[in-house]
């Protein structure tokens, strides 16, 4: 595995990458740990802005899905739940940051109880996609909209 990253690394400068690319692995992490781990190290070299902030509290959840070890997986969910919650608490007006929300809770199980935002983080990617200048993340959101809400 670890030869794997390695590999990974050297295939490509994770340095500064694209907020294209970042999205590209947030999108596949859950349902392959590789990707997952791969988000982890692009977002771990980047610059910290809010935006990549919250990706990072994205991806402490996603990781807790492959951990075994119950009360490490709660702690990693947790950390990521406030980092993400912080990102939206600085920027509450951003599609990107709402939408990372909603398909966080409505991905989980309903034991964590992290479901408190999905009806009106809905409401509200709704309500602005139209008013995202950014072509690809809008794709990305409705694409992602239309398998969550199947």
């Amino acid at each position: 595995f670890i030869l794997l990253l390695i590999l990974i690394l050297n295939l490509f400068d994770v340095k500064g990458q694209s907020i294209s690319h970042i999205r590209d692995l947030y999108h596949k992490s859950p349902f392959d740990e590789i990707a997952c781990d791969s988000l982890n190290i692009v977002l771990e070299n980047n610059n910290k802005t809010n935006q990549i902030n919250a990706y990072i509290g994205a991806y402490y959840m996603i990781k807790s899905k492959f951990l075994g070890n119950p009360i490490i997986k709660i702690k990693h969910f947790n950390k990521g739940k406030k980092l993400l919650e912080v990102s939206i608490e600085n920027e509450p007006n951003s599609i990107e940051l709402i939408f990372l929300r909603y398909s966080i809770q409505k991905n989980i199980p309903k034991f964590l109880m992290y479901s408190s935002n999905l009806s009106s983080d809905l409401e509200f990617i709704e309500k602005n996609l139209s008013l995202l200048d950014d072509i690809q993340l809008k794709e990305l959101i409705t694409n992602s909209l239309n398998e969550l809400n199947k």
